[in-house]
C-alpha cells in the first residue's frame, strides 16, 4: 500500500500545515528532471549478497511523504482553480505536487507523453502520464481507497503513486506497455524496468523481481535447482491444480500473505 500524501483540509492554511515546515507552500516555477539508476544496482542486495528475504514481494508496504512538496491534492484537485489540475512533477530531483495550467483530454489508460518536468502531459484532471517517454494516463491516489479496481503503487522509474489494476499472471490482461507483476500481496498492472527480460533460471534480484520477464518471479538461488546466482527467475504455477513443476521444485505459494483472490498463485522452487 502506498500513502504518498495526506488528504488536504478545506483551507489553504490546513494545506500548509499538512506539508513539511521546511518545505513551505510554494508554487513550482522551474521543475527539474530525474531518472533512477538501473534495477541491477547492488543497493538491492543484503550485506551477504543474498538479495533479501527468500520470498520478498515485489512492492513496498508504504512510503514516507516527508520529502514530497505538497501544494495541492491530486485526487481532489483542491485548491487548484478552473483550468488547472493538480499533478505530480519532479522538482530538483524530488517528487512534488502542484497546480498546472491544463486540464487535459486523455483519460485513464490512454496514450500520452510523459512530461514530469512541467506536468503538462495532456492527461485529464486526476490522472498523470507515467511510463517511459511514451506512457499512459494513470489515476492519482493517496492510498488504496482511491483505486476502484486495484491498489495504489509507485511507478519504478520516478516513484509516483498511481492506481494499478489487479491482474492474474496466468491470464495477463494489462494494457499497453504495462505488465502483470508481483506486488506485496497481489499482482498488479505496472511498468517493467528495462532489464526485466530474463527467462526461467536467469539471474535476478528479489526486489521487484528485477531482471525477470512477465510471467516469472525471482526466488533466492538456494531454492532454485542449478541456479548459480543470488536469485533466479522461476515460473508461476496454480496451487489449486496439479503440480506442474519439475522435481525437486514444487508448486509453492508465491505471496507470503496474499490478498483475497490471489491465494492460488504459486511458483516453482524448492521450499525452504
Amino acid at each position: 500500500m502506498v500513502t504518498p500524501m495526506r488528504a488536504l483540509g478545506s483551507s489553504w492554511a490546513c494545506l500548509c500545515l499538512a506539508a513539511s515546515a521546511t518545505l513551505g507552500c510554494q508554487r513550482l516555477d522551474d521543475p527539474g528532471s530525474d531518472s533512477n539508476d538501473s534495477a541491477f544496482e547492488t543497493d538491492f542486495l543484503d550485506d551477504d549478497g543474498s538479495g533479501g528475504p527468500l520470498l520478498e514481494s515485489g512492492g513496498e508496504e508504504g512510503s514516507d511523504d516527508g520529502g514530497v512538496e505538497i501544494d495541492c491534492d491530486a485526487v481532489t484537485n483542491v485548491p487548484c482553480t478552473d483550468g488547472e489540475k493538480c499533478t505530480a512533477v519532479i522538482d530538483g530531483g524530488s517528487l512534488a505536487y502542484t497546480c498546472v495550467g491544463e486540464t487535459g483530454t486523455q483519460g485513464v489508460g490512454q496514450d500520452c507523453t510523459v512530461s514530469l518536468d512541467d506536468g503538462l502531459d495532456g492527461c485529464v484532471t486526476g490522472t498523470v502520464c507515467l511510463g517511459d517517454d511514451a506512457g499512459s494516463c494513470r489515476a492519482h491516489c493517496n492510498g488504496d481507497a482511491d483505486c476502484t479496481d486495484g491498489t495504489c503503487v509507485e511507478d519504478p522509474l520516478r516513484d509516483v503513486p498511481h492506481c494499478a489494476n489487479d491482474c492474474s499472471p496466468f491470464e495477463p490482461s494489462c494494457t499497453g506497455t504495462l505488465q502483470c507483476r508481483r506486488q506485496v500481496e497481489r499482482f498488479s498492472c505496472v511498468d517493467a524496468q528495462e532489464g526485466d527480460v530474463g527467462g526461467a533460471g536467469d539471474p535476478c534480484l528479489l526486489e521487484g523481481d528485477a531482471g525477470c520477464a512477465e510471467g516469472l518471479m525471482c526466488v533466492s538461488g538456494a531454492l532454485v535447482p542449478d541456479c548459480a546466482s543470488a536469485g533466479c527467475c522461476v515460473t508461476f504455477c496454480d496451487l489449486s491444480g496439479p503440480d506442474t513443476c519439475s522435481s525437486p521444485s514444487t508448486c509453492t505459494a508465491a505471496l507470503e500473505a496474499p490478498a483475497p483472490g490471489f491465494e492460488s498463485i504459486g511458483a516453482c522452487f524448492v521450499p525452504a
